[in-house]
C-alpha cells in the first residue's frame, strides 16, 4: 500500500493565489461587496497566469482581444434592446438574440484572425447581456466587464514578472 506524500506547492500555484488575492483586495478597497466584478477579475487572473511571463503576456493580450469583441457585441445587443424594448419582452426573441450574439462573437474572432479568443469573446458577451433587463446602463455594463478583465490581466502579468 502506497502512502500519501504531500507535494510542495509550485510557483504557478503560489503566483496564481497571490494574483487572486490582489484582485480581491483591489475591489475590497473600492468598496465592492458580493458583486460579480471581483470574481470576474480573479477568474481572469487565474486564466491568464501561465508558467512564464511571455506566455502570461500573450495569453493576457488574447484575453483582452476576446473581451473587446464580446463587449462590442454585448453593448450592441443591449443598445438594440433599449431602443426596441419589444425585443426584450418576449423571452424566445431575447434568447434567440443572445444566441445570435454568441454566434457573432465567435465568428468575429475567427474573421479578425484571433480564433483562440473566440470562446472568451462569447463568454464576455454572455456576461454582459445575461442580466437583461436588470441593467441600468449598457455602456457601464460593457465598460465594467472590460475593466474587470484589464485588472485581472494586469495583476497576473505583474505578479508573474515580480
Amino acid at each position: 500500500m502506497k502512502t500519501f506524500k504531500w507535494q510542495p506547492a509550485g510557483q504557478r500555484i503560489i503566483k496564481t493565489s497571490v494574483a487572486v488575492t490582489l484582485c480581491l483586495f483591489y475591489y475590497m478597497l473600492r468598496g465592492y461587496r458580493g458583486e460579480t466584478m471581483p470574481a470576474e477579475a480573479a477568474i481572469t487572473a487565474i486564466i491568464c497566469m501561465q508558467p512564464y511571463v511571455r506566455d502570461t503576456r500573450d495569453y493576457a493580450l488574447n484575453r483582452f482581444a476576446g473581451t473587446l469583441i464580446g463587449a462590442a457585441w454585448g453593448l450592441g445587443l443591449l443598445l438594440l434592446l433599449y431602443c426596441v424594448p419589444a425585443l426584450g419582452e418576449n423571452m424566445l426573441c431575447l434568447y434567440t438574440l443572445m444566441s445570435l450574439g454568441v454566434l457573432l462573437s465567435l465568428y468575429s474572432a475567427v474573421l479578425l484572425r484571433v480564433p483562440d479568443t473566440s470562446s472568451l469573446a462569447a463568454i464576455v458577451f454572455l456576461c454582459i447581456v445575461i442580466a437583461f433587463p436588470d441593467i441600468e446602463s449598457p455602456l457601464v455594463q460593457a465598460a465594467n466587464r472590460m475593466l474587470d478583465v484589464f485588472i485581472g490581466t494586469v495583476v497576473a502579468i505583474a505578479v508573474n514578472v515580480f
